[in-house]
């Protein structure tokens, strides 16, 4: 019964396709102003629930069968129990959950690692289309790059994580924040929590260099933002302070002192943390696209002028600044720069974080990317789409499969909040990568305040997406180019956002349809 809704789904997709794109040509679609204010994080739903409700079966020995893929950040697994890059705690805390499911359900849990890039046809994705071509599944839980899910999710080979037995995903050990930014229609065919640490060390945000700080009597960074005052105006103004010609070559290379370390990225995480998606899910459930308006015009500009300008940034990505080495050494070189003083803020990934865990000298905070003014509510740390991964179900496993997919499912999460999470984020980053309490205050903000942009992990539109549009923005050193960019894609973005609410719509009334026959 599952692979015939699938492929019917499937085939109802392909044949609406023409003429919603017809329908956008013609000016139907739905554009709308994206709000200044990002959504607040929450540290869980509203279910009470302290516990899981559970089947309270065992299974005799069968094994849970995960799949563990994605661009693999550090290359860390959330299931591996050996130790990768200075995660050794985190390995230990995985085998503790991992031993504590095992034996309360009589199973065996057995992970597979397919790490790679991921575009939309990575690792995970093949995997799973594999499987639905042959009408079998390979694994009982799959966590796949997160554009691969999205794709996944649009092809209907994903089963709808809201409908898994024994699942609830308004519990505190499933991410809320996941919840309001990717539920389309009431379906969440992948989402993440306490159950994943790669999506932590996927998270945006800035490092600063305190000696550097100090230097330039940049003295407030942990006021401003506890008082809300931590905005862009004084980031770049910040930014700007920073130039120095340290080894007098007069040329500005990475031997010389910058106010920013960067890579392509920063400008999505830094739009991101103004409040602005490519795309949200209203109150109706749908996508909407909300990129553009002139908020996002002045933002783009003051952030492009400064981050392009060859004298106060450093893009390690680009080389933008005449470097002779290759891009391959950009690792070693970024780690001196901040290392030995030479820059006052780094955007990165906390993946990033433990290669300083030993330094010896170098002193710095941790702080979330600024608001756009001080009106907007709450900050916004992007879940990067290209190193994050998230959580899904094969749409083939079959019906008799899914109390024990779900239980299990469940289980891991629910123990991961009790051990996995703690070590992690309490133990590990707080306790041994930060170094201060007010960093610890900081670290709360970022993860409480995370944002999954539907727009960028759906690839709105699918040739010459809007996020690498901002991205080409960076790498190419343009200026005053976003609007001419938007206007280029926007009747794209706008048929491929009716064509996946229409699709999502059309999940729903082939279920309720073949619900029905099948009475």
């Amino acid at each position: 019964m599952k692979r015939k809704i699938i492929s019917f789904m499937l085939l109802l997709c392909m044949l609406c396709s023409s003429v919603l794109l017809a329908a956008c040509n013609s000016g139907a679609g739905t554009e709308t102003t994206p709000s200044t204010n990002a959504p607040t994080g929450e540290s869980g739903g509203d279910t009470g629930k302290t516990e899981p409700e559970l089947s309270g079966k065992t299974y005799d020995g069968q094994t849970f069968r995960v799949l563990m893929s994605g661009y693999g950040a550090s290359k860390l697994s959330d299931f591996a129990e050996e130790n990768k890059n200075g995660y050794s705690r985190v390995a230990s805390a995985i085998y503790l959950r991992n031993e504590m499911v095992k034996n309360l359900y009589q199973i065996e849990i057995e992970d597979t690692e397919k790490f790679g890039t991921s575009t939309g046809a990575g690792p995970g994705y093949n995997a799973v289309t594999q499987d639905f071509a042959s009408d079998d599944y390979s694994y009982e839980l799959c966590v796949v790059g997160t554009l691969d899910a999205a794709k996944l999710a649009i092809g209907g080979y994903l089963y709808d994580l809201n409908s898994l037995p024994y699942v609830d995903l308004d519990c505190s050990w499933w991410d809320q924040n996941a919840n309001e930014g990717l539920e389309i229609h009431g379906k969440m065919f992948y989402t993440t929590g306490d159950i994943s640490v790669v999506d932590n060390i996927a998270t945006h945000t800035l490092l600063f260099n305190k000696t550097v700080a100090t230097e330039y009597s940049v003295t407030d960074l942990y006021d401003s933002v506890k008082n809300g005052t931590w905005t862009y105006d004084k980031f770049l103004n910040y930014i700007k302070l920073v130039t120095d010609d340290v080894d007098g070559s007069q040329t500005m290379d990475y031997k010389d002192k910058y106010g920013l370390l960067t890579w392509n990225d920063v400008l999505q995480a830094s739009l991101v943390g103004s409040g602005v998606r490519v795309a949200v899910i209203d109150e109706n459930g749908e996508m909407k696209l909300t990129l553009y308006d002139e908020k996002t015009v002045s933002l783009i500009n003051a952030l492009t002028e400064v981050f392009n300008d060859g004298k106060h940034v450093y893009n390690y990505t680009t080389r933008n600044l005449g470097s002779t080495q290759s891009w391959q050494t950009y690792d070693s070189e970024r780690d001196a720069m901040f290392g030995q003083d030479r820059c006052l803020f780094y955007g990165m990934t906390l993946n990033a974080v433990p290669r300083y865990r030993d330094h010896q000298t170098l002193n710095f905070g941790i702080l979330p990317y600024p608001k756009y003014n001080q009106e907007q509510e709450s900050y916004g740390s992007y879940v990067g789409a290209s190193y994050s991964a998230m959580y899904c179900v094969e749409g083939t496993v079959p019906d008799d499969m899914l109390e024990f997919v779900g239980t299990v499912t469940e289980s891991l999460a629910y123990e991961s909040q009790k051990t996995v999470t703690p070590e992690y984020y309490e133990q590990t980053l707080k306790g041994r990568y930060l170094q201060d309490e007010e960093s610890w205050e900081m670290l709360d903000i970022i993860f409480s305040e995370r944002i999954f942009d539907v727009g960028m992990y759906y690839k709105i539109p699918e040739t010459n997406p809007l996020t690498e549009q901002i991205t080409a923005i960076i790498s190419r050193k343009e200026q005053g180019t976003f609007t001419s960019r938007y206007e280029s894609t926007r009747t794209a973005a706008l048929a491929r956002i009716i064509e996946l609410n229409q699709q999502w719509k059309e999940f729903e009334s082939v279920l309720k349809r073949l619900s029905e026959t099948d009475k």
